[in-house]
């Protein structure tokens, strides 16, 4: 997997795409094959300097505010987070007016703010490495494009791998693995 592509992962269900994920994330022990980031093959225990982001099909949020959502497992502050990224992936509001979601919680968001919420959480902390299963899933037509157009910046600054099964949306990956 190299930066500058979205890798894209494809297969019927229950080839491993997701259990490839775990691998890639170092979850899950691997016995067979080769691993490399970057042309550095990784063996044994991953040894995550490369500071993954990571997205899974469900959004798992929790039903707090903002800031508890976006800064579980952050080093930057709220104060210091770059804003512009919300507005990049349609949720200005949510940026405009945050005690809105202070006050309700993240339950009155949309399925599609809240996969977008997601991703921006695992964009905080400039991941080398961004890591998205089945992200497109549960969205619509106009969310999957928001999605695909940031991803289609962000891969110049990381590895981006996913998983996918639409076929219609083939087009926006730079390089595609089916399993069997």
């Amino acid at each position: 997997f190299k930066k500058g592509k979205i890798h894209c992962i494809k297969g019927k269900s229950g080839t491993g795409k997701t259990s490839l994920i775990y691998i890639l994330l170092g979850l899950y022990q691997f016995n067979l094959g080769k691993y490399f980031i970057n042309d550095q093959e990784i063996k044994g225990e991953i040894d995550w300097d490369y500071n993954i982001g990571y997205v899974s099909q469900n959004p798992n949020l929790i039903d707090l505010g903002l800031k508890e959502n976006l800064f579980l497992q952050a080093d930057e502050k709220f104060e210091d987070l770059n804003k512009e990224i919300f507005y990049n992936f349609d949720l200005g509001k949510i940026i405009e007016n945050p005690r809105e979601i202070e006050k309700n919680g993240i339950r009155n968001l949309s399925g599609g703010e809240k996969q977008r919420l997601s991703l921006i959480r695992a964009l905080i902390n400039k991941p080398k490495v961004l890591v998205l299963d089945e992200p497109f899933s549960a969205l619509d037509k106009r969310n999957i494009e928001i999605i695909i157009k940031n991803l289609k910046v962000l891969k110049k600054e990381m590895i981006i791998i996913l998983t996918n099964h639409d076929e219609s949306l083939d087009e926006n990956f730079d390089d595609i693995i089916y399993l069997k």
